[in-house]
């Protein structure tokens, strides 16, 4: 019996987050220190073992 793997189409899985914090030297950041660390963590996620199975990466920090 053969098993064939194949990705899996960025369209039929979402992957969602939120993180929350009550730190205070954190929640003082500008949306501009949270936009980069969220940009940060796409540039890892990308080039690694994984990153060839995203179509897109966004991230909005609200």
């Amino acid at each position: 019996m053969t098993i064939n793997f194949t990705p899996i189409p960025p369209h039929h899985l979402p992957i969602l987050g939120t993180v929350t914090t009550y730190k205070l030297i954190m929640v003082t950041w500008s949306r501009e220190m949270w936009q980069s660390v969220v940009n940060r963590v796409l540039r890892i996620i990308i080039p690694g073992p994984f990153g060839m199975h995203f179509a897109s990466g966004v991230a909005t920090v609200i």
